[in-house]
């Protein structure tokens, strides 16, 4: 019995894993022919995340420098909050 090309056999299952991609620890799990776009979507909105921080660390950052940081309280306090 063959494995069809760009086939793997993994511990986690007994059938191979189709167009086998490699093993994601972050999701505990092989990433394959089934999932992959489901991989590369949950990592564009990862990166989507991490870039609007950053956009929002540097208007905070000019926000403070401008005006101070006593007026800007609140922003700091909701960026704090949707950071954690």
């Amino acid at each position: 019995e063959g494995m069809p090309r760009r086939a793997h056999k993994s511990w986690q299952y007994p059938r191979p894993i189709r167009r086998y991609d490699h093993y994601c620890k972050w999701l505990q799990n092989v990433i394959g022919l089934s999932n992959h776009r489901e991989f590369v979507v949950m990592v564009g909105g990862l990166v989507l995340i991490a870039v609007l921080g950053i956009v929002v660390d540097l208007y905070l950052a000019v926000l403070i420098a401008e005006k101070g940081f006593i007026g800007s309280e609140i922003i700091v306090a909701l960026h704090l909050g949707y950071s954690i």
